[in-house]
């Protein structure tokens, strides 16, 4: 198995992350010239074209989207491990996780949670909107966002909604249901579909 370039890759996939050679370089801080080098090193390598320079918009191409996916998780979990055995078997973990999800569910069943792994150092930050997925924000994230590139993801539950009333609203609108619904004032919640009335629409 003959490996690429492995500085190459670390390059890139902190350019493909943040879009931006001069970002990257100050990231990684090194020069400009030395990012883009390490990138035409890896194309070379490939054989492919990783990026799409247009002026000064970059973006990937579907080679290069897909190389992300792929490497984004194993130079994650290289890091990881590396930062488990420096600091002696300690496990740092940064979490995001809507703040209603950590009251409700999370932080009820912590305790249990530090008696199975107590070498976990765990850090919460709650959000009440969808976080941007970014290593700068979280090392996980509980969301109801797609999957980001870079991210491997598994499903914790299928959410499924449905209306709650009173007893008494329920007894007036009985024999009008569904449509009589459409006619009382809803609450929704915005933050999660972006837009009013959407929770309610799925």
């Amino acid at each position: 198995m003959k490996l690429p370039p492995l500085r190459a890759v670390q390059y890139f996939e902190v350019v493909a992350r943040l879009l931006s050679f001069s970002r990257a370089a100050l990231e990684l801080n090194v020069s400009q010239s030395a990012v883009s080098h390490q990138i035409r090193l890896l194309e070379d390598f490939l054989g492919e074209r990783l990026l799409l320079r247009q002026g000064r918009l970059l973006s990937l191409t579907p080679q290069g989207e897909s190389y992300f996916e792929g490497i984004a998780a194993g130079l994650s979990q290289i890091a990881q491990s590396s930062e488990q055995l420096r600091g002696g078997g300690e496990m740092r973990v940064r979490l995001a996780v809507y703040s209603s999800f950590a009251v409700k569910w999370l932080i009820p069943r912590l305790a249990g949670l530090r008696q199975l792994y107590p070498e976990l150092d765990l850090s919460l930050e709650m959000v009440a909107e969808d976080p941007e997925l970014s290593d700068r924000v979280a090392d996980c994230f509980i969301t109801v966002s797609p999957h980001g590139r870079g991210y491997c993801h598994d499903l914790i539950y299928q959410e499924r909604l449905f209306p709650v009333c009173s007893r008494r609203l329920l007894q007036q609108i009985c024999g009008e249901w569904p449509e009589a619904i459409w006619q009382l004032p809803l609450l929704s919640v915005q933050s999660i579909y972006k837009a009013r009335g959407e929770d309610w629409q799925r």
